[in-house]
């Protein structure tokens, strides 16, 4: 075992167990054992998390009689994990051989210079062929209601995201290009058909599965699964290339009446076949070396467009104390600095964040991580809950502990979430502990925790618009009955409805309201306004001339347009002077030395002035 093992210890805390509780009262014990609080280091995820967690400690602090320890409390570096990488590594700047203040990128000043970046070193070339594997594999359709990149896109951004969490260089990325490769073939079964042989099958077996569908199957499903196969054929036989592997993959899950079933067999035995093709297997090689390409060539732009730029994002920090850990002297310092670092919510932690903790501790630091990684929510930052898993295994029984009570729940509720839940992590997360035991005692009088209500489903009233109206109608009729068992009269106040998507939320609460009930919703704010964010591109184009998103935005707002075509039309016909003769763009060009002396409550007041 290590030196660093011996000071690392691990509390995992499900829901409800007292996680933020144990985190305060640690802390807070170990102040009042005469530790000074400057000498901690309090890390979790989010800046409410960080105010929460130190207004519970100062309310611990006080509870023990500790009020003079309450006042030293500020002395404590209790914060996000990057507002403390961002303090230790201004502190530590001149051994970086940096400025000690240095602007800093949010994650969405980050994500549009990091889309610039991709977008001025992708080629034209590459990204093109990428664009055609894109429609070839199906990939090119946004979402309904997302407003995120998709795509090949996508995929660039979650390598970058990998590579730079685990701090891979060029090298590195390559090989893991190779391995990404190499691991996708291995999982392909063999090529044993040309995708015109399969085209061809295909077409074959279309005509016979029309012709063998029974007359008297008059189903909508089938119905439906006819037309889709027929447009399919049309395909086939008028744009072959353009019949993306989607379609083909399509046809193995094309669902037919129970009539018709024998007849779709072998089509959709057919349809499967696509990862036999070996042309299926060259797109999914030339996709994913086109992916990792694209994202090593982005990196280094990005790279460059923040030395230019002078400033650095979060990683950054990250990466900067990482490296600052390295030297002897810092870790010197850190040590006689420091003496106990807690990280709250560690499932959420990336690879580089685990290497900075363990530095710590390597650096003298005893280190407690405290978490549930059944609650990780923050894979879009690459935090990766198998860390903790891992960790878990790492560290002896004796530097292990769990919460096995639940404080935030009934005793039935408790029982159902161990039930549901218990069989699923049992598999995935062999050993961790998922079952908690009620901490209340039960009240025979109050009502049953989890109901199940049935809604009747209706075929002639199956669409979005309709099952709304109806949820709606019916909730507003057994709220009005009383009809919900619960320990009090149940008002609107008291009904939670998850949805799927932000767009059938304001759906459901429009009918809501519609049907008498008042529902609360995420509205669009004041900077989501067109008034607010016609203003902010132009002061995005004001600051940046080359901002080409918001010189749209603003001649898309500003002219009354309806779509993007034309804009987009006007961009690749003339890219030097496209927005010019928008009036808003021309006077921002005209003014732009004055603006740019100017604060940016200033800046915009002269705008509107204009």
């Amino acid at each position: 075992m290590s030196p660093a093992t011996n000071l690392i210890s691990i509390v995992t805390a499900g829901a409800g167990s007292g996680k933020t509780t144990r985190v305060a009262t640690d802390v807070a014990r170990e102040i009042m054992s005469g530790t000074n609080p400057a000498r901690i280091i309090v890390t979790t995820f989010t800046r409410k998390a960080a105010g929460e967690l130190s207004a519970r400690i100062r309310a611990e602090l006080i509870r023990n009689g500790a009020v003079d320890e309450t006042r030293r409390l500020q002395r404590a570096l209790i914060g996000t994990v990057n507002s403390v990488c961002g303090s230790l590594v201004s502190r530590f700047a001149f051994e970086l051989g940096m400025p000690p203040a240095i602007a800093i990128l949010d994650e969405a000043d980050g994500a549009v210079m990091m889309h610039r970046a991709l977008e001025a070193a992708v080629t034209s070339a590459l990204a093109e062929r990428l664009n055609d594997l894109d429609v070839r594999f199906s990939r090119d359709v946004r979402r309904p209601g997302s407003n995120q990149d998709h795509g090949w896109r996508s995929e660039v951004s979650r390598i970058i995201g990998c590579a730079r969490s685990n701090r891979l260089d060029e090298a590195a990325l390559a090989a893991s290009a190779d391995e990404s490769v190499a691991e996708l073939l291995s999982a392909l079964p063999a090529a044993t058909l040309s995708r015109a042989q399969l085209l061809e099958r295909i077409d074959a077996e279309i005509g016979r599965t029309l012709a063998s569908v029974p007359p008297e199957d008059t189903t909508k499903v089938t119905g439906e699964a006819k037309a889709k196969i027929a447009s399919v054929r049309r395909r086939i036989r008028t744009a072959p290339q353009a019949v993306s592997w989607g379609e083909i993959g399509g046809l193995a899950s094309v669902k037919a009446g129970a009539k018709s079933r024998d007849a779709f067999e072998p089509l959709q035995a057919a349809g499967a076949q696509f990862e036999c093709c070996a042309e299926f297997g060259e797109d999914v090689v030339a996709y994913v070396r086109g992916c990792f390409d694209a994202a090593a060539a982005t990196l280094g732009a990005y790279d460059e467009q923040k030395r230019v730029a002078g400033v650095m994002d979060f990683v950054d920090q990250e990466a900067k104390l990482l490296d600052a850990l390295d030297r002897a002297s810092v870790r010197s310092e850190i040590a006689a600095s420091f003496s106990l670092l807690v990280v709250d919510e560690f499932q959420d932690t990336s690879p580089i964040q685990l290497a900075l903790f363990t530095k710590l501790a390597q650096a003298g630091l005893r280190v407690i991580w405290v978490g549930d990684p059944k609650q990780s929510i923050y894979g879009f930052r690459d935090a990766d809950p198998s860390l903790m898993l891992a960790t878990v295994d790492t560290l002896p029984a004796s530097a292990r502990d769990s919460l096995p009570l639940s404080y935030r729940s009934r005793p039935d509720l408790v029982h159902f979430h161990n039930a549901l839940f218990t069989p699923a992590f049992g598999r995935t997360m062999p050993g961790l502990p998922v079952a908690l035991e009620p901490h209340r005692a039960p009240d025979p009088g109050a009502a049953t925790a989890v109901q199940l209500w049935r809604f009747p489903y209706v075929r002639e009233r199956s669409t979005n618009a309709a099952f709304h109206d109806d949820l709606a109608g019916w909730l507003a009729r057994e709220l009005g009955a009383g009809a919900f068992a619960s320990d009090s009269p149940v008002t609107p106040g008291d009904v939670a409805i998850l949805c799927r998507a932000n767009a059938t939320c304001a759906a459901l609460a429009l009918a809501l309201e519609n049907a008498g009930v008042p529902a609360l919703t995420e509205r669009p704010g004041l900077m989501r306004s067109p008034e607010a964010v016609l203003i902010c591109a132009a002061l995005r184009y004001a600051a940046d001339r080359h901002d080409s998103l918001a010189a749209a935005e603003i001649r898309f707002l500003s002219e009354g347009q309806t779509n993007a075509g034309s804009i987009i039309a006007d961009r690749i016909a003339d890219p030097d002077a496209w927005a010019q003769h928008n009036e808003i763009v021309a006077a921002i060009d005209a003014a732009r030395a004055e603006l740019r002396s100017l604060s940016g409550l200033a800046a915009m007041d002269s705008l509107l002035s204009r």
